[in-house]
């Protein structure tokens, strides 16, 4: 299987989390903006990355977690309540009716 990538920000100073899917895709996020998953934030306390620094995520597909990263990148520029945040989440969450999908709101830690 061949890998994907996602493009590191390198223009940030922050520290970047390197994260891969089940499929393989590899993603490099900003800690600042990844750990506002209660669920990665966890792993990363529990040192959960493998031995190359990468942390598996076994459970959800490079689809998916790019939805999930878009949406942590979005809470992470935007104040919770404003009105821009609440038509992204109503936005993000049109068409997902007949998927399972994670409470994100419930799953975003308020940090």
């Amino acid at each position: 299987m061949s890998s994907s990538q996602a493009k590191p920000n390198t223009t940030s100073s922050s520290e970047l989390i390197f994260l891969k899917t089940f499929d393989e895709m590899t993603f490099f996020v900003e800690r600042s903006v990844i750990t506002k998953s209660i669920t990665i934030k966890n792993l990363l306390d529990d040192g959960c990355a493998d031995g190359g620094g990468i942390i598996p995520i076994h459970n959800v597909n490079g689809k998916t977690m790019s939805i999930v990263i878009n949406y942590l990148t979005k809470h992470a520029e935007l104040p919770n309540e404003s009105n821009e945040i609440k038509a992204f989440d109503d936005n993000l969450t049109q068409g997902f009716s007949d998927l399972k999908i994670i409470d994100f709101g419930s799953e975003l830690s308020r940090n």
